[in-house]
């Protein structure tokens, strides 16, 4: 994953060189270096490695999507499960999309819907 991919306001996966196990931060600010800064309180002198975070039911279900059959939906936005499984993001007949990260999602829905999508429930992953 590189930093140009994420806007201000995404969530990632953070991993320390000096702890055990993956974080959950939002990102603050995008580096030229491939680099973030994130809203976590450790030293921005650790180094660290990001990953996406994969999207997962209970994500879907913690931003506010409701499953519709094969479609999970927030008003008129739409994800449609197809293809073994995958999720696809349609905007317009011509326009399809494969979802697999929750940043990914949050840049649809922001470019979509004009708003954030509202990740504050997501704290406990």
């Amino acid at each position: 994953m590189k930093a140009n991919e994420l806007r201000i306001g995404n969530m990632v996966n953070l991993c320390f060189e000096h702890k055990e196990g993956w974080f959950k931060a939002r990102v603050t600010e995008i580096l030229n270096d491939n680099t973030i800064n994130t809203d976590t309180t450790e030293s921005d002198n650790n180094h660290y490695y990001f990953e996406p975070i994969p999207l997962s039911e209970e994500i879907l279900f913690k931003v506010g999507f409701e499953l519709k059959g094969v479609v999970q939906a927030i008003g008129y936005f739409r994800l449609i499960y197809e293809d073994g499984g995958k999720l696809f993001f349609y905007s317009h007949p011509m326009l399809k999309i494969e979802v697999k990260y929750l940043h990914q999602l949050q840049n649809l829905y922001y470019l979509s819907r004009g708003q954030e999508l509202n990740t504050s429930n997501l704290t406990d992953l």
